[in-house]
């Protein structure tokens, strides 16, 4: 049982901001991740949240935590014999994370570890971050002391697995590309396990940037239409505009609820809002063998995907479109009646939604908001040339075209000038995501005499071409360009312009700049 001074320390960090309200040692946790974060997002397109990595709040659970609040907020307590009864069809939760394995006891019987996969490039599958697990308990965590799942009844009744996908690295940061290429996989391993009786839900607690993903948002739509349910965290900015991807068409996205039932002050709120679950202060599996609260719409995420699992499988002739509209419809408001933007169409309490028949509503479209008001659109002024430095040391990956072995890295920071009416903070935004595309779409071929300055400048020099046909308007000023001993070239654009004249390689047909092989 917790004592008078936990439960307000709880009550302060699920309702209030977290800088000056609690214990000093855990604000610098915060401040030290913070200060990381700023670095790492030079690397990546989005890097976890502090609040979803530092535990802000004592760790000895076994006097004062009584588990995971949302399984009884949820109501799964209430309805654990109606779960048991008639829950019948198996589930498979892939969930998008730091992981491409779990080895958390907690998490042993709800782990499909073997069709776990890796996609950030990291040798080994094993979660470094933490993140991972902590999600996945929310799911399928089982514990002799406390409720940790929303969906453990099934795992208990072998009737949910989860699996695995690692696309964020250990330091929390990730990249839109190693997503894609995730969702792709997962699409093909989700066509063969529906074919076979299984019901499919992902769950991503991750993304960035108010900015449309269209080839993320394509990938999740084909889920959708193979018969996923997908479910994504709507971002932890506490302003309104849902992150990507949670703001495609096909995502549902998820908002964070205190324990009062209203809108945590972090939650990212907007249009596209679909529902929001328990996220403040949420205790789950963490490892190597410890339960942590953490708290952020990636708590919140795997909550409804653990409701969307159990809807499938107490409802198995449903598909995942009705099960949309029909959470949709069953939800039990909140702030306001019906859809609001800080709660989306609400809470899904199973009780309501048990009561029901999801097969008696529409098996196209969605449940996704679509009478909010539109997510605010990028304020506009008169254009002008804004120069926007680029400092992300972005990976050109070359070789001569001679050269049969692997190709080589060589690291690009550049000054990009942007014709643009966008103001200042939404254009730098969008600059740095198209380059962060661009830089992990191709590869560059050169010719037999060439070095990594010269990489450089055909870097630059396709960057300006490709992106420029694609309507944008960016002109390189000005490069730094280094190799993987950090030996440094060409920082004047000028410098190199006049070398490539020098040696007529502007009419060479050889070199040239193709799509990375998937």
């Amino acid at each position: 049982m917790r004592s008078v001074f936990q439960t307000i320390l709880l009550l302060i960090l699920t309702t209030t901001s977290l800088s000056g309200q609690i214990p000093k040692e855990y604000e610098d946790q915060l401040q030290d991740q913070r200060r990381e974060n700023r670095k790492l997002e030079r690397q990546y397109d989005f890097v976890l949240d502090p609040i979803e990595q530092i535990g802000v709040t004592p760790q000895d659970y076994s006097v004062q935590a009584g588990g995971n609040w949302g399984y009884n907020y949820l109501e799964v307590e209430a309805n654990a014999g109606q779960i048991d009864s008639r829950a019948q069809k198996k589930i498979a939760v892939f969930i998008f994370d730091t992981a491409g394995e779990w080895t958390h006891p907690g998490l042993s019987r709800f782990a499909w570890n073997a069709k776990g996969k890796t996609f950030t490039g990291e040798a080994s599958p094993a979660d470094g971050n933490g993140h991972s697990t902590h999600c996945a308990g929310i799911i399928g965590g089982l514990s002799d002391q406390y409720d940790i799942g929303i969906g453990s009844q099934m795992v208990e009744n072998n009737l949910m697995k989860g699996i695995p996908y690692k696309v964020l690295a250990n330091d929390g940061g990730g990249n839109f590309s190693w997503i894609n290429t995730a969702i792709s996989t997962a699409n093909a391993e989700a066509r063969a396990l529906i074919a076979s009786g299984w019901g499919v839900v992902y769950s991503l607690s991750l993304g960035g940037g108010t900015a449309n993903q269209p080839a993320t948002d394509e990938l999740i739509r084909q889920a959708e239409e193979i018969g996923v349910f997908v479910v994504c965290a709507a971002g932890n900015t506490g302003k309104e505009g849902i992150n990507a991807p949670a703001n495609g068409g096909s995502a549902h996205a998820v908002g964070s609820l205190d324990r009062t039932g209203t809108h945590s002050y972090f939650s990212t709120f907007g249009a596209k809002l679909y529902s929001g679950a328990p996220g403040a202060g949420i205790m789950s599996t963490y490892p190597p063998d410890q339960y942590r609260e953490l708290s952020g719409t990636s708590m919140a995420t795997p909550g409804q995907a653990a409701i969307a699992a159990i809807l499938m499988s107490v409802f198995p002739t449903a598909t995942n479109r009705q099960i949309s509209h029909y959470i949709k419809a069953q939800s039990t408001d909140l702030e306001t009646p019906g859809w609001d933007k800080y709660t989306g169409w609400g809470a899904s309490l199973l009780t309501r939604l048990l009561a029901g028949d999801p097969t008696t509503y529409p098996k196209t479209g969605n449940g996704n908001p679509g009478s909010g008001p539109a997510d605010p659109e990028p304020p506009t002024k008169k254009k002008r040339d804004l120069n926007i430095v680029l400092s992300g040391n972005y990976t050109i990956n070359w070789k001569p075209l001679t050269d049969t072995g692997p190709f080589r890295a060589a690291f690009l920071n550049f000054t990009v000038e942007s014709k643009t009416g966008a103001f200042a903070e939404w254009e730098v935004d969008r600059v740095e995501k198209v380059t962060s595309e661009f830089f992990g779409k191709y590869n560059f071929l050169l010719t037999a005499d060439a070095d990594f300055a010269d990489a450089g400048y055909w870097a630059a020099y396709f960057y300006e071409k490709l992106l420029n046909k694609e309507g944008n308007a960016f002109k390189v000023l000005e490069y730094t360009v280094h190799d993987s001993e950090g030996r440094t070239a060409w920082k004047d654009r000028q410098s190199a312009q006049k070398l490539a004249y020098s040696m007529q390689l502007m009419s060479r047909p050889e070199i040239m700049a193709f799509p990375m092989e998937k």
